[in-house]
């Protein structure tokens, strides 16, 4: 191992991953320069020019970088897309931190903070925006009330409803209907 090598493991360098990977020999697990697994000493160290070679020699991919996927950008980002595709698939529903910890067995601060670290946004403006992106997909449809409609993206109240709307999109959503209507009318 050089020294170079020895300090990107260290640093948790992303610049060398593929370049070479590194097995511990006390944990027989084999991991990407940029893993934040716990530090290991220098003396339990293996280099490894592929991936091929560590398993050959008996070493198994690390659970938390996951050299065995190349696609894999951690277990943050993993967690954030859970929570992300959990919310589109529940945005009607009044969603609770404490039933979101239940049903993806993560606890809901480590979901919160690598949601945000993530995705850059917190989960509950996530689910407002999932909840008024689905609103535009309704509202040039003028068959359909706003009540109806903020009913059916969730909101108990119209005005929470338009509130909200109005924070992300900076209009009203009867504001969005007519700029959207006339849109059409121009066309």
């Amino acid at each position: 191992m050089t020294k170079e090598q020895w300090l990107a493991i260290k640093s948790h360098d992303p610049k060398y991953d593929g370049k070479f990977f590194y097995a511990v020999k006390t944990s027989k697990a084999v991991c990407r320069p940029s893993c934040h697994a716990k530090s290991c000493k220098p003396d339990n160290v293996i280099i490894f020019n592929t991936l091929e070679d560590a398993f050959n020699a008996g070493y198994h991919p690390c659970n938390r970088c996951r050299p065995d996927i190349p696609e894999w950008k951690g277990a943050k980002h993993a967690v954030a897309t859970r929570a992300r595709e959990y919310i589109e698939n529940h945005f009607t529903e009044k969603i609770t931190l404490d039933e979101m910890e239940k049903d993806l067995y993560i606890d809901k601060i480590y979901l919160s903070k690598c949601f945000k670290e993530v995705m850059g946004e917190t989960l509950l403006h996530y689910h407002h925006l999932v909840r008024c992106n689905h609103a535009c997909e309704m509202l040039p449809n003028p068959e359909l009330n706003i009540d109806i409609i903020s009913s059916r993206v969730g909101y108990s109240t119209s005005s929470h409803f338009a509130r909200i709307f109005r924070s992300i999109y900076h209009c009203s959503p009867t504001e969005y209907r007519k700029r959207y209507l006339g849109s059409l009318d121009r066309s």
